[in-house]
């Protein structure tokens, strides 16, 4: 996939654009100050005498995620990993990947594509600090140079930072023992001169023993004379890589790792909330510290050149999978749960000004939505547009005002959003007034990407469109923060129109056309909605594991009115082999009766295959999908192709899901469904007829009953792709080839 090979090529290389800095009074003049960093450089530049090694198991997450505008992270491919570390203080590190498995929601490649190198910063002992990859051929002794930040407490470091703070933050306690903890502030120096890559954050000291107990914050490329192509560069895409690493105190002298977290943010202006991710979670455990005798340790005191060794920089990462290796390992947690627990918003206090939701005020030509920059679909067409931002920030914290608009060139319309949003805490408000292209699709993904790839390549889209303008006044609250519940409170006035389709084809058109555009109720009124969601991560479609569910009430007064409740439960967990996942949708609509896009319609795009495109539809709905996974045990290492290149194992997996659906609906509710046309040949696009009656087809009719499908499949490579075989079980029906991709229910 170009945006895991894009992503990982970020981390390598870090920001490429100019550093804004904030410089600060010399630390240099400040005497207490500038002998504690200089305690601690000549402390930390050596391994602590006595430590020759140490053995621990580290399991890891490697994930891509991508942000949205309502701040929900979607994990698109997760690899889990388990590796035996082995460092000598005189030899470096040895990274041996003893365990594997991944899952995915599209087919893409392996993150050891990239990361080729480990991964892992043995210790924070030295006065180097090396990134986590390398572009180099494979597991090299040689440093890759290049990835190496300016150490804080480097030889260089009062040539590019500046030091603040110096305050005890803790005391810790242990064995009786009092260990105050002391924060240094860094950040690079206004006067520094690049290129080179430096560190900005926070780094927590054991001020009884000068060594680094916990470092916190984003490296930061200083530029040099770019060329215009990487100018260039940084204007569509802007990269930033933070770090989070955290030591625990071992035999009561050394400071190991525990967790380490690096992670790589992507955004662009022409989508700011899209904000792909690649996120690094490694835990340890089973550390087991090689101290020296007390015999070298004398011999070691006694000479004036042994008062300890340089930190090596030495590293190699190997691979060793198998049936073996993987029957003996236990993992820690269900894959998925660390990449999930963190969140991209936690380095929010030490990321670029552009990204702070505090500073000067700033105007960003940024979009939210890809779509509101391009998008293509039979009703508009191609549509171009821009956005742009004001955040007042320190002026009015919170507060943002912006306006998105844009022409559909074959409809020859003009569509668009201006709003004002004040966020405060756990706490939003919005006003909006806008022009948009809302559809009537119902129990879609949770995360329903754009269709307009799809539509303009190959004549697929499958939505039915309307026009909607008014005016929107709305306020939020999360309880516990908004990854975990939201509640929504929104009113205004709508005008629905219909739309009808402006393009006959995409590029390619094998068989057919696109589908005719189905009609509504035109009309006005006053639209008010209250909704609840609970965990809005979890989604049945994506790898974040657990529960979610959501509630939601609608309704319309005027010429449009209507009264709708839907309500979502998802679930997703993966338990050893085995991987359940399920999502369960319900909806009723009530009206005298209810305007046409109101109606609840399903059919195979939502979960039913062997049945048409809404085929089923009303007033009233429920539908269920789910399915259990087994992992078959066959050896389930990732898969090397070429030299470079490296795939998700084949890893198969047998498939059995099961899916139910069920609608109906009253007899004003029958003359409506009557009046969204009749069944149409999918190549002609003619009325099909009822061969005893006659009569035309409803193209969405009551199930009369529940309707299931039973599909049986194989998942490959972590589930990015799925063959197999579904067929209807409430009539007699023939087996029917499916392919498909993701995790989707």
């Amino acid at each position: 996939m170009l945006l895991a090979a894009l992503l990982c090529v970020q981390l390598a290389i870090g920001n490429g654009g100019k550093l804004t800095i904030r410089s600060r009074a010399d630390a240099r003049d400040d005497a207490r100050l500038t002998a504690l960093v200089d305690s601690v450089a000549q402390a930390n530049v050596r391994i602590p005498l006595g430590l020759r090694g140490y053995q621990a198991i580290a399991e890891s997450e490697i994930a891509i995620l991508v942000r949205t505008a309502t701040d929900r992270e979607n994990i698109l491919q997760v690899e889990q990993l388990q590796s035996v570390l082995q460092w000598r203080a005189t030899a470096g590190l040895d990274q041996r990947v003893v365990g594997y498995r991944a899952q995915s929601v599209t087919a893409t490649i392996s993150a050891l594509t990239y990361f080729r190198r480990p991964w892992i910063l043995p210790t924070l002992y030295g006065n180097r600090l090396q990134v986590a990859m390398s572009r180099d051929g494979g597991a090299s002794p040689v440093p890759d140079t290049s990835l190496q930040a300016v150490h804080p407490f480097g030889p260089e470091r009062w040539a590019y930072y500046d030091y603040g703070g110096g305050d005890t933050v803790e005391v810790l306690r242990a064995d009786g023992r009092t260990i105050p903890i002391v924060r240094l502030n860094v950040q690079p120096l206004a006067s520094a001169h690049g290129p080179a890559l430096l560190f900005r954050g926070e780094l927590d000291i054991d001020a009884s023993r000068f060594q680094v107990v916990r470092m916190r914050g984003e490296l930061v490329r200083l530029a040099g004379r770019d060329g215009f192509a990487r100018r260039l560069r940084h204007l569509v895409v802007q990269r930033e890589v933070f770090l989070e690493l955290e030591n625990g105190e071992f035999a009561g002298r050394y400071w190991l790792p525990t967790f380490q977290r690096v992670e790589a943010q992507v955004r662009s202006p022409l989508a700011s909330s899209l904000r792909p991710i690649v996120r690094v979670v490694t835990r340890f455990r089973r550390h087991r510290v090689d101290e020296a005798s007390a015999n070298e340790l004398s011999a070691s005191r006694d000479s004036v050149d042994r008062l300890g060794v340089s930190a090596p920089t030495l590293a190699r990462l190997t691979r060793a999978l198998g049936d073996s290796g993987r029957g003996a390992l236990v993992w820690q947690r269900a894959i998925g749960v660390e990449t999930a627990r963190a969140r991209g918003s936690d380095f929010d206090d030490v990321a670029p000004d552009a990204w702070r939701p505090r500073g000067a005020p700033r105007l960003d030509f940024h979009a939210d939505h890809l779509s509101d920059v391009f998008r293509f679909n039979r009703v508009e067409g191609t549509f171009t547009g821009w956005s742009a931002t004001l955040r007042l920030r320190d002026r009015l914290p919170g507060s943002a005002i912006g306006a998105t608009g844009g022409y559909a060139w074959s409809e020859r319309s003009l569509r668009g959003t201006a709003f004002a949003r004040l966020t405060r805490g756990l706490s939003r408000f919005d006003l909006s007034l806008s022009r948009q292209l809302a559809n009537t699709n119902d129990f879609r993904p949770t995360v329903d990407f754009e269709s307009s790839i799809m539509a303009a390549l190959v004549t697929s889209d499958d939505y039915d469109y309307f026009d909607r303008r008014g005016a929107t006044v709305s306020f939020a609250r999360a309880v516990g923060g908004w990854e975990r519940l939201q509640w929504w409170l929104e009113t205004g006035p709508v005008v629905d129109r219909s739309v009808s389709a402006h393009v006959r084809y995409g590029l390619i058109h094998p068989d057919s056309a696109f589908r005719p555009n189905r009609a509504i109720d035109d009309g006005s009124g006053w639209r008010s909605a209250v909704s609840v969601v609970f965990h809005p991560n979890v989604s049945g479609d994506m790898l974040a594991p657990g529960v979610g569910a959501a509630l939601r009430y609608e309704r319309g007064d005027g010429s449009l009115a209507w009264q709708r409740v839907d309500g979502r439960l998802v679930g997703r967990q993966t338990l050893g082999a085995l991987s359940y996942a399920a999502r369960f949708d319900v909806a009723a609509a009530f009206g005298a009766p209810a305007p046409r896009q109101q109606l609840i319609e399903f059919g195979e795009n939502e979960g039913l295959p062997g049945y048409l495109y809404k085929e089923f539809g009303g007033d009233r709905a429920a539908l269920l999908r789910g399915n259990v996974a087994y992992a078959l045990p066959v050896p389930h290492g990732p898969l090397r192709v070429v030299r470079g290149l490296v795939l998700p194992p084949f890893a198969p997996s047998l498939v059995v899901g099961v899916q139910s659906g069920w609608a109906g609906a009253s007899n004003a509710t029958l003359a409506q469904l009557a009046r969204l046309g009749s069944r149409l040949d999918p190549v002609t696009h003619q009325p099909l007829v009822d061969v005893a009656t006659g009569r035309p087809l409803f193209a969405t009719r009551p199930t009369d009953g529940i309707r299931s499908t039973l599909g049986i499949s194989a998942r490959l490579f972590g589930g990015a792709i799925a063959i197999g075989m579904a067929r209807a079980l409430d009539h007699r029906a023939p087996w029917q080839l499916t392919l498909a991709t993701g995790q989707g229910l």
